[in-house]
């Protein structure tokens, strides 16, 4: 047993040992592509109280895991992140082109003005990709970033209508969690966070800074 497994198990009563999970029943999915990132993401909520995620980026390997949504904060968290570097060189050279194509300031404007119109174009392309719209959802102690979300993909409706069920989901697995005694509670997302580690879907760091706040909460 893992040493902080010894720690937050410090009770009267023995750990509540694992059970045969039941016959696989998909209760809502969402499939999402972010063609500038070359990101396809597929989500399945499953028996009510789980989740599978496949992540598959170009020139990464596809990552496939699933975790027990009770865990997870039921609030959502939006980051929104915006380029602006990228942006200011876009502008600054699609305003250059447009000075050089419609007057002769410069010499060989037309060359210039196609030379800058490209490297513009490539810019806002690095603006675009480095730019983030995403609905995060954390792990409630563990305050790790489980469940990435890119918003308004592939439209509103339909994510709205999957975030509503994941949601009611989360609270109703919490609420399940919480007739579990609190430190075997903080057990199971502890154990839910060092497999996420195991398969490489958080990072080593990530796990400890994670297993110091829940053991946090433990004292």
């Amino acid at each position: 047993m893992h040493v902080e497994e010894i720690v937050i198990s410090q009770l009267p009563s023995d750990p509540i040992k694992e059970q045969p999970r039941e016959t696989r029943v998909c209760d809502i999915g969402l499939r999402q592509h972010n063609g500038i990132r070359f990101c396809k993401c597929s989500f399945e909520l499953f028996n009510h109280h789980f989740l599978s995620v496949n992540i598959d980026k170009a020139f990464r390997r596809t990552r496939e895991y699933e975790l027990h949504i009770g865990i997870l904060d039921p609030e959502p968290i939006r980051s929104l992140r915006i380029s602006w570097l990228n942006l200011v060189a876009f502008s600054v050279l699609a305003g250059t082109a447009g000075l050089a194509g419609y007057t002769n300031f410069f010499p060989n404007s037309n060359i210039l003005a196609v030379i800058l119109g490209v490297c513009a174009g490539l810019f806002l392309i690095l603006a675009v990709y480095h730019s983030q719209d995403r609905l995060v959802f954390y792990s409630q102690n563990g305050r790790t970033p489980l469940v990435t979300l890119f918003n308004r993909n592939p439209d509103q409706e339909t994510l709205s209508t999957f975030i509503t069920i994941f949601t009611d989901q989360i609270k109703e697995a919490n609420t399940n969690l919480n007739f579990i005694c609190g430190n075997e509670r903080l057990n199971v997302e502890l154990k839910e966070h060092r497999c996420l580690m195991e398969k490489g879907i958080i990072s080593r760091k990530g796990y400890d800074i994670s297993k110091s706040r829940i053991l946090d909460r433990h004292r």
